[in-house]
């Protein structure tokens, strides 16, 4: 799934855009809408950097609920949880009451679950608490029948090659991400056709090539 219209603009108005960097509540250097993670301190972007700075975090988040949430979800919970993790990160979800309330299938119970994440360096603060508000509003405003969403399989591997490369993408032109040591299992999305050379990892990013591994 992707963040609908009305998701990205509860993103942007709780972010807000700042084109210079700076420091947030807790002290992390951020610039746009909320990016962090490669900002320097004194640097200056244009609208337009921000927009694109913007659509890559959305893309990783939204890649991260599609990851920790088994259960369907509407529009509206999809943009919920992304607009959560876009603030706390996909590892706040991972660990929280609400996701696992929310994949026992428990989805008043997980909607209760997000104004309890209102705190930043241990204090409550007013702006979270709206938007833990308006997340949660919009978490229960969906339709009451879920968009299904795909069923994925996996299965578990086992490494037969003494060091495997884990790469970016299906094929050995992208560059390595990781590597697999031998005896080693990891999960792999379980492929349509079990011809396909290449598995795509689900505990991390990135692909290994089946031809060295043994179910």
């Amino acid at each position: 799934m992707k963040t609908s219209e009305a998701g990205r603009k509860l993103i942007q108005q709780f972010e807000g855009c700042r084109l210079q960097a700076y420091r947030d509540c807790v002290g992390v250097l951020t610039i746009g809408y909320g990016h962090t993670g490669d900002v320097a301190a004194g640097q200056v972007i244009t609208q337009q950097r921000a927009d694109e700075l913007m659509v890559k975090d959305l893309e990783r988040f939204e890649r991260g609920v599609e990851r920790c949430v088994t259960v369907p979800l509407t529009q509206e919970q999809f943009d919920a949880l992304v607009s959560f993790s876009y603030n706390l990160g996909t590892g706040s979800l991972q660990k929280s009451t609400l996701l696992r309330k929310l994949n026992g299938k428990d989805y008043q119970g997980a909607a209760q679950e997000f104004v309890k994440w209102n705190k930043a360096g241990g204090k409550v603060l007013a702006g979270l608490t709206r938007r833990r508000e308006a997340e949660k509003a919009m978490f229960l405003s969906g339709k009451t029948t879920a968009v299904p969403k795909e069923e994925k399989e996996f299965e578990t591997v086992t490494i037969t090659a003494e060091v495997l490369n884990i790469r970016k993408g299906a094929g050995v032109g992208y560059p390595i991400v990781g590597k697999l040591q031998k005896g080693m299992t990891c999960t792999v999305e379980k492929r349509k056709n079990p011809q396909e050379v290449w598995g795509k990892l689900t505990d991390r990013e990135g692909y290994i090539c089946m031809k060295y591994t043994r179910s």
